[in-house]
Protein backbone atom coordinates (compact mmCIF):
# COMPACT_ATOMS: atom_id res chain seq x y z
CA UNK A 1 0.00 0.00 0.00
CA UNK A 2 1.36 3.53 -0.96
CA UNK A 3 1.42 7.12 -0.12
CA UNK A 4 3.51 10.17 -0.49
CA UNK A 5 4.93 11.65 2.45
CA UNK A 6 7.39 14.60 3.44
CA UNK A 7 10.81 13.37 4.28
CA UNK A 8 11.49 15.01 8.33
CA UNK A 9 14.53 17.39 7.01
CA UNK A 10 14.81 18.49 3.77
CA UNK A 11 11.18 18.18 2.96
CA UNK A 12 11.81 15.29 -0.02
CA UNK A 13 8.31 13.62 -1.30
CA UNK A 14 8.86 10.34 -1.15
CA UNK A 15 6.54 7.04 -1.58
CA UNK A 16 6.36 5.34 1.73
CA UNK A 17 5.62 1.49 1.45
CA UNK A 18 3.13 -0.34 4.07
CA UNK A 19 3.71 -3.95 5.44
CA UNK A 20 1.70 -5.32 7.97
CA UNK A 21 0.91 -8.38 9.83
CA UNK A 22 -2.35 -9.85 11.38
CA UNK A 23 -3.53 -12.35 13.25
CA UNK A 24 -6.16 -14.12 11.35
CA UNK A 25 -8.74 -14.95 14.07
CA UNK A 26 -9.03 -11.81 15.53
CA UNK A 27 -8.15 -9.21 13.05
CA UNK A 28 -5.40 -7.60 15.44
CA UNK A 29 -2.82 -5.94 14.03
CA UNK A 30 0.60 -7.11 15.09
CA UNK A 31 3.33 -5.35 13.03
CA UNK A 32 3.47 -2.42 10.92
CA UNK A 33 6.21 -0.82 9.05
CA UNK A 34 6.91 2.02 6.83
CA UNK A 35 9.50 2.02 4.37
CA UNK A 36 10.62 3.31 0.85
CA UNK A 37 11.20 -0.19 -0.75
CA UNK A 38 9.36 -3.52 -0.24
CA UNK A 39 12.50 -5.36 0.63
CA UNK A 40 13.30 -8.53 2.35
CA UNK A 41 15.12 -6.89 5.51
CA UNK A 42 11.65 -5.05 5.78
CA UNK A 43 9.77 -8.48 5.82
CA UNK A 44 11.86 -9.71 8.53
CA UNK A 45 11.41 -6.65 10.19
CA UNK A 46 8.10 -6.73 10.81
CA UNK A 47 7.86 -10.77 11.48
CA UNK A 48 10.24 -9.54 14.24
CA UNK A 49 8.17 -7.05 15.65
CA UNK A 50 5.13 -9.39 15.15
CA UNK A 51 6.75 -11.37 18.47
CA UNK A 52 7.67 -8.34 20.35
CA UNK A 53 5.79 -6.27 22.94
CA UNK A 54 5.18 -2.45 20.69
CA UNK A 55 4.15 -0.70 23.87
CA UNK A 56 6.47 1.68 23.67
CA UNK A 57 5.78 2.86 19.72
CA UNK A 58 2.41 3.01 20.80
CA UNK A 59 3.23 5.50 24.05
CA UNK A 60 5.50 7.37 21.41
CA UNK A 61 2.62 8.25 19.10
CA UNK A 62 0.63 8.99 22.39
CA UNK A 63 -2.04 6.24 22.20
CA UNK A 64 -4.36 5.41 24.98
CA UNK A 65 -4.53 1.96 24.22
CA UNK A 66 -1.95 -1.02 24.63
CA UNK A 67 -0.37 -2.29 21.55
CA UNK A 68 0.78 -5.76 23.57
CA UNK A 69 -0.66 -7.92 20.75
CA UNK A 70 2.66 -10.11 20.37
CA UNK A 71 3.60 -13.82 21.10
CA UNK A 72 5.24 -16.97 19.43
CA UNK A 73 3.97 -17.13 15.86
CA UNK A 74 3.91 -20.86 14.41
CA UNK A 75 2.89 -19.95 11.03
CA UNK A 76 3.10 -17.35 8.65
CA UNK A 77 0.86 -17.13 5.83
CA UNK A 78 2.44 -14.87 2.62
CA UNK A 79 2.00 -14.02 -1.05
CA UNK A 80 4.84 -14.53 -3.66
CA UNK A 81 6.81 -11.29 -3.65
CA UNK A 82 10.60 -11.40 -4.13
CA UNK A 83 10.49 -9.61 -0.33
CA UNK A 84 9.37 -13.44 0.80
CA UNK A 85 10.60 -15.60 -1.38
CA UNK A 86 14.27 -14.66 -0.43
CA UNK A 87 15.88 -17.36 1.50
CA UNK A 88 17.26 -14.82 4.02
CA UNK A 89 13.04 -14.96 5.17
CA UNK A 90 12.38 -18.26 4.53
CA UNK A 91 15.55 -19.19 6.53
CA UNK A 92 15.06 -16.43 10.04
CA UNK A 93 11.40 -17.85 9.82
CA UNK A 94 12.34 -21.26 10.05
CA UNK A 95 15.10 -20.43 12.83
CA UNK A 96 12.29 -19.34 14.78
CA UNK A 97 10.29 -22.06 14.41
CA UNK A 98 7.89 -21.01 11.80
CA UNK A 99 6.35 -22.26 8.72
CA UNK A 100 5.85 -20.24 5.87
CA UNK A 101 2.57 -21.02 3.88
CA UNK A 102 2.77 -19.56 -0.04
CA UNK A 103 -0.55 -18.18 -1.02
CA UNK A 104 -1.23 -19.30 -4.71
CA UNK A 105 -0.27 -16.11 -6.95
CA UNK A 106 -2.72 -14.36 -8.63
CA UNK A 107 -5.89 -15.26 -6.67
CA UNK A 108 -6.44 -12.57 -4.01
CA UNK A 109 -9.66 -14.77 -2.79
CA UNK A 110 -7.98 -16.83 -1.02
CA UNK A 111 -6.05 -13.58 1.08
CA UNK A 112 -9.30 -12.48 1.91
CA UNK A 113 -8.73 -11.40 5.67
CA UNK A 114 -5.63 -9.33 4.71
CA UNK A 115 -7.36 -8.10 1.75
CA UNK A 116 -10.48 -6.79 4.07
CA UNK A 117 -7.45 -5.39 6.73
CA UNK A 118 -6.10 -3.59 4.04
CA UNK A 119 -8.85 -1.76 2.73
CA UNK A 120 -10.10 -0.85 6.05
CA UNK A 121 -6.76 0.52 6.01
CA UNK A 122 -7.57 2.92 2.70
CA UNK A 123 -11.06 3.93 3.82
CA UNK A 124 -10.39 4.39 7.60
CA UNK A 125 -7.38 6.20 7.81
CA UNK A 126 -5.04 6.33 4.45
CA UNK A 127 -8.18 8.00 2.72
CA UNK A 128 -8.04 10.93 5.72
CA UNK A 129 -4.55 11.96 3.51
CA UNK A 130 -3.65 14.00 1.09
CA UNK A 131 -0.98 12.49 -1.19
CA UNK A 132 -2.62 9.09 -1.42
CA UNK A 133 -0.71 6.97 -4.49
CA UNK A 134 -3.88 4.66 -4.96
CA UNK A 135 -4.04 0.93 -6.38
CA UNK A 136 -2.67 1.70 -9.61
CA UNK A 137 -1.62 4.43 -12.25
CA UNK A 138 -5.24 3.83 -13.41
CA UNK A 139 -7.03 4.38 -10.64
CA UNK A 140 -4.25 7.20 -9.51
CA UNK A 141 -5.01 9.41 -12.67
CA UNK A 142 -4.27 12.68 -12.98
CA UNK A 143 -4.21 12.92 -9.31
CA UNK A 144 -0.93 14.95 -8.54
CA UNK A 145 0.02 12.74 -5.37
CA UNK A 146 3.78 14.24 -4.58
CA UNK A 147 2.20 17.90 -4.54
CA UNK A 148 -0.59 16.94 -2.10
CA UNK A 149 1.55 15.06 0.26
CA UNK A 150 1.39 17.41 3.57
CA UNK A 151 2.59 15.04 6.37
CA UNK A 152 6.08 14.20 7.12
CA UNK A 153 6.75 10.77 7.26
CA UNK A 154 6.95 10.74 11.05
CA UNK A 155 3.88 12.26 11.26
CA UNK A 156 2.28 9.82 9.06
CA UNK A 157 3.77 7.03 11.35
CA UNK A 158 2.62 8.47 14.22
CA UNK A 159 -1.43 8.85 12.60
CA UNK A 160 -1.13 4.95 11.37
CA UNK A 161 -0.27 3.86 14.96
CA UNK A 162 -3.08 6.21 16.83
CA UNK A 163 -5.62 4.93 13.90
CA UNK A 164 -5.19 0.55 13.95
CA UNK A 165 -3.81 1.20 18.15
CA UNK A 166 -6.86 3.62 19.15
CA UNK A 167 -9.22 3.11 16.96
CA UNK A 168 -9.47 -0.24 14.63
CA UNK A 169 -8.66 -2.21 17.38
CA UNK A 170 -11.28 -0.65 19.29
CA UNK A 171 -14.20 -0.77 16.50
CA UNK A 172 -17.13 -3.42 16.41
CA UNK A 173 -16.47 -5.52 13.68
CA UNK A 174 -19.17 -7.86 11.71
CA UNK A 175 -16.67 -10.38 10.95
CA UNK A 176 -16.07 -11.12 14.57
CA UNK A 177 -20.00 -11.26 15.51
CA UNK A 178 -19.95 -7.46 16.60
CA UNK A 179 -17.21 -7.67 18.89
CA UNK A 180 -13.89 -5.23 18.48
CA UNK A 181 -10.65 -7.39 17.36
CA UNK A 182 -9.10 -6.27 21.02
CA UNK A 183 -12.01 -7.70 22.97
CA UNK A 184 -11.59 -11.04 21.07
CA UNK A 185 -7.78 -11.17 21.64
CA UNK A 186 -8.17 -10.40 25.07
CA UNK A 187 -10.95 -13.20 25.24
CA UNK A 188 -8.74 -15.93 23.36
CA UNK A 189 -6.17 -14.81 25.30
CA UNK A 190 -7.57 -15.54 28.59
CA UNK A 191 -8.85 -18.51 27.26
CA UNK A 192 -6.66 -20.53 25.48
CA UNK A 193 -3.45 -18.29 25.95
CA UNK A 194 -0.40 -17.07 23.85
CA UNK A 195 2.76 -18.94 23.43
CA UNK A 196 5.10 -16.78 24.71
CA UNK A 197 7.41 -14.68 22.72
CA UNK A 198 11.03 -16.11 22.14
CA UNK A 199 13.22 -14.91 24.59
CA UNK A 200 16.04 -12.26 23.53
CA UNK A 201 18.25 -14.32 23.07
CA UNK A 202 16.29 -16.54 20.52
CA UNK A 203 15.52 -13.08 18.63
CA UNK A 204 19.50 -12.19 18.32
CA UNK A 205 19.99 -15.71 16.95
CA UNK A 206 16.79 -15.68 14.52
CA UNK A 207 16.97 -12.36 13.41
CA UNK A 208 20.54 -10.73 14.10
CA UNK A 209 22.88 -9.65 11.61
CA UNK A 210 26.04 -11.39 11.39
CA UNK A 211 29.46 -9.93 11.00
CA UNK A 212 32.72 -11.52 10.98
CA UNK A 213 35.53 -10.62 14.03
CA UNK A 214 38.42 -11.74 15.49
CA UNK A 215 38.68 -13.22 18.71
CA UNK A 216 41.82 -12.38 20.82
CA UNK A 217 42.68 -13.00 24.50
CA UNK A 218 41.38 -9.78 25.21
CA UNK A 219 37.65 -11.76 23.89
CA UNK A 220 36.18 -10.00 21.06
CA UNK A 221 35.13 -6.14 19.75
CA UNK A 222 32.38 -5.18 18.27
CA UNK A 223 31.97 -1.42 17.24
CA UNK A 224 34.23 -0.22 20.50
CA UNK A 225 32.87 -2.73 22.78
CA UNK A 226 34.50 -5.83 23.86
CA UNK A 227 32.69 -9.19 24.46
CA UNK A 228 34.42 -11.81 26.79
CA UNK A 229 33.55 -14.75 29.12
CA UNK A 230 35.62 -17.59 30.65
CA UNK A 231 34.19 -20.20 28.12
CA UNK A 232 35.00 -18.21 25.06
CA UNK A 233 38.92 -17.86 26.19
CA UNK A 234 38.37 -21.98 27.22
CA UNK A 235 37.40 -22.74 23.28
CA UNK A 236 40.27 -20.47 22.20
CA UNK A 237 42.53 -22.15 23.89
CA UNK A 238 41.35 -25.43 22.84
CA UNK A 239 40.58 -25.39 19.49
CA UNK A 240 43.64 -23.11 18.87
CA UNK A 241 41.61 -20.45 16.98
CA UNK A 242 43.32 -18.15 14.37
CA UNK A 243 40.47 -17.32 11.89
CA UNK A 244 37.65 -14.70 11.87
CA UNK A 245 34.55 -16.05 13.30
CA UNK A 246 30.80 -15.07 12.62
CA UNK A 247 29.69 -12.92 15.35
CA UNK A 248 25.72 -12.46 15.24
CA UNK A 249 24.19 -8.93 17.19
CA UNK A 250 20.87 -7.71 17.57
CA UNK A 251 21.15 -3.94 16.91
CA UNK A 252 18.29 -3.18 19.45
CA UNK A 253 20.27 -4.27 22.14
CA UNK A 254 24.44 -4.70 22.30
CA UNK A 255 24.57 -6.43 25.84
CA UNK A 256 25.02 -9.71 24.18
CA UNK A 257 26.56 -11.55 20.90
CA UNK A 258 26.35 -14.70 20.01
CA UNK A 259 29.44 -16.48 18.78
CA UNK A 260 30.07 -19.21 16.61
CA UNK A 261 32.16 -21.30 17.77
CA UNK A 262 33.42 -25.10 16.62
CA UNK A 263 31.35 -26.53 19.44
CA UNK A 264 27.96 -24.47 18.61
CA UNK A 265 26.90 -20.45 19.12
CA UNK A 266 28.03 -19.16 22.29
CA UNK A 267 26.42 -16.00 24.25
CA UNK A 268 28.87 -13.80 25.37
CA UNK A 269 28.07 -11.09 27.52
CA UNK A 270 29.48 -7.12 27.09
CA UNK A 271 32.33 -6.30 29.52
CA UNK A 272 30.36 -2.90 30.13
CA UNK A 273 27.31 -3.54 31.80
CA UNK A 274 25.89 0.27 30.77
CA UNK A 275 25.61 -1.44 27.44
CA UNK A 276 22.86 -4.08 28.18
CA UNK A 277 19.91 -2.72 26.58
CA UNK A 278 21.84 0.07 24.52
CA UNK A 279 20.45 -0.10 20.64
CA UNK A 280 23.50 0.45 18.18
CA UNK A 281 21.75 3.63 16.68
CA UNK A 282 21.98 5.16 20.10
CA UNK A 283 25.39 3.83 20.90
CA UNK A 284 26.96 5.10 17.65
CA UNK A 285 25.63 8.73 18.20
CA UNK A 286 27.02 8.70 21.73
CA UNK A 287 30.37 8.02 20.54
CA UNK A 288 30.07 10.41 17.22
CA UNK A 289 29.04 13.35 20.47
CA UNK A 290 31.45 12.36 22.49
CA UNK A 291 34.69 12.45 20.36
CA UNK A 292 33.69 15.59 17.88
CA UNK A 293 33.55 17.26 21.41
CA UNK A 294 36.45 16.23 23.17
CA UNK A 295 38.82 14.41 20.88
CA UNK A 296 40.07 10.68 20.72
CA UNK A 297 42.75 10.68 23.74
CA UNK A 298 40.54 12.94 25.94
CA UNK A 299 37.36 10.40 25.51
CA UNK A 300 39.53 7.66 26.79
CA UNK A 301 39.65 9.37 30.67
CA UNK A 302 37.94 8.10 33.39
CA UNK A 303 35.45 10.84 33.80
CA UNK A 304 34.40 11.46 29.93
CA UNK A 305 33.66 7.71 29.87
CA UNK A 306 31.74 7.98 32.89
CA UNK A 307 29.76 10.92 31.90
CA UNK A 308 29.40 9.36 28.34
CA UNK A 309 27.88 6.04 29.45
CA UNK A 310 25.32 8.49 31.80
CA UNK A 311 24.64 10.67 28.06
CA UNK A 312 24.50 6.87 26.34
CA UNK A 313 21.70 5.55 28.81
CA UNK A 314 19.26 8.97 27.79
CA UNK A 315 20.12 8.62 24.46
CA UNK A 316 19.21 5.52 24.57
CA UNK A 317 15.71 6.29 26.33
CA UNK A 318 15.45 9.07 23.51
CA UNK A 319 15.91 6.29 20.96
CA UNK A 320 13.12 4.52 22.36
CA UNK A 321 9.74 7.47 22.99
CA UNK A 322 10.91 8.52 19.28
CA UNK A 323 10.25 5.34 17.73
CA UNK A 324 7.60 4.53 15.29
CA UNK A 325 6.67 2.08 12.50
CA UNK A 326 9.26 3.84 10.21
CA UNK A 327 12.32 3.76 12.04
CA UNK A 328 15.17 2.55 9.79
CA UNK A 329 15.43 -1.19 9.13
CA UNK A 330 19.15 -2.27 9.20
CA UNK A 331 20.82 -3.61 5.63
CA UNK A 332 23.82 -4.67 4.74
CA UNK A 333 24.30 -1.27 2.83
CA UNK A 334 24.05 0.68 6.17
CA UNK A 335 25.51 -1.49 8.13
CA UNK A 336 29.05 -1.51 5.94
CA UNK A 337 28.67 2.37 6.12
CA UNK A 338 29.38 2.11 9.55
CA UNK A 339 32.09 -0.72 9.49
CA UNK A 340 33.97 2.36 7.18
CA UNK A 341 34.08 4.35 10.61
CA UNK A 342 34.99 1.60 13.02
CA UNK A 343 38.53 -0.12 13.85
CA UNK A 344 38.59 -2.43 16.35
CA UNK A 345 38.90 -0.35 19.62
CA UNK A 346 37.88 3.14 18.21
CA UNK A 347 35.38 4.90 15.92
CA UNK A 348 36.52 7.95 13.20
CA UNK A 349 35.34 10.80 13.98
CA UNK A 350 32.86 12.07 10.96
CA UNK A 351 33.64 16.15 10.71
CA UNK A 352 30.02 16.17 8.88
CA UNK A 353 28.12 14.31 11.44
CA UNK A 354 24.80 14.77 11.25
CA UNK A 355 22.87 12.13 13.59
CA UNK A 356 23.36 9.58 10.63
CA UNK A 357 26.21 7.68 10.21
CA UNK A 358 24.56 4.92 9.55
CA UNK A 359 23.11 6.31 6.35
CA UNK A 360 19.88 4.83 7.80
CA UNK A 361 17.94 7.97 5.74
CA UNK A 362 19.64 6.75 2.77
CA UNK A 363 16.82 4.78 0.49
CA UNK A 364 17.43 1.55 -0.27
CA UNK A 365 16.82 0.22 -3.65
CA UNK A 366 13.82 -1.75 -4.27
CA UNK A 367 13.63 -5.42 -4.87
CA UNK A 368 15.49 -7.99 -2.65
CA UNK A 369 17.78 -6.66 0.47
CA UNK A 370 20.62 -7.76 2.82
CA UNK A 371 22.55 -9.50 -0.48
CA UNK A 372 26.55 -8.47 0.96
CA UNK A 373 27.16 -8.75 -3.16
CA UNK A 374 24.75 -5.93 -3.81
CA UNK A 375 26.60 -3.75 -1.09
CA UNK A 376 30.01 -4.52 -2.43
CA UNK A 377 32.62 -5.84 -0.35
CA UNK A 378 32.15 -5.77 3.35
CA UNK A 379 32.33 -8.10 6.08
CA UNK A 380 28.75 -7.15 6.95
CA UNK A 381 26.19 -10.01 5.68
CA UNK A 382 22.45 -10.53 6.79
CA UNK A 383 21.82 -13.60 5.33
CA UNK A 384 20.34 -15.69 8.01
CA UNK A 385 22.01 -19.22 7.69
CA UNK A 386 21.10 -22.13 9.97
CA UNK A 387 21.17 -21.88 13.72
CA UNK A 388 20.44 -24.14 16.28
CA UNK A 389 16.27 -23.66 18.11
CA UNK A 390 16.40 -21.79 21.32
CA UNK A 391 13.72 -22.37 23.92
CA UNK A 392 10.95 -24.40 23.95
CA UNK A 393 8.83 -25.23 21.38
CA UNK A 394 6.39 -27.56 23.25
CA UNK A 395 3.18 -25.63 22.94
CA UNK A 396 0.04 -26.87 21.26
CA UNK A 397 -1.76 -24.09 20.31
CA UNK A 398 -2.08 -23.24 16.22
CA UNK A 399 -1.51 -19.52 16.22
CA UNK A 400 -1.75 -18.73 12.03
CA UNK A 401 -0.75 -15.30 11.27
CA UNK A 402 -0.32 -13.43 8.18
CA UNK A 403 1.81 -11.41 6.57
CA UNK A 404 1.69 -9.22 3.92
CA UNK A 405 2.43 -6.03 1.91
Amino acid sequence: MGITAKKQLDEEVGRMQLSAAIDVRTKCILAMQLARTATTDLAIATLKMAMTDKGDIAMASGCDTPWDMAGRIQMVRVDNGSAYLADAFSTSAINAGIAVDYTVAGAPHLRGSIERVFNSFHTGAISLFEGRTFTNVVDRGEYPAEARATLTIDKLSEALVRWVVDIYHNTPHGGLGGRSPREVWLELKNKVGVPLSPRKDEMRACFGITVERDLRSEGIQLYCNKYQSTELQRIRREFRLRKKLRVRFDPDDLGHISVETPKGWLKVPCTTPEMHGIPLEAHVENRQRMLARYGEEAARSAPIVKKALADLRRLADESRARRGIASPVFTATNLAHLEAHFSDDRVRVDEAFDGDILGLDEPEDAGVAGDPEAAGETTVSLVRDSMPFLGDDDDDDDFEYVLED
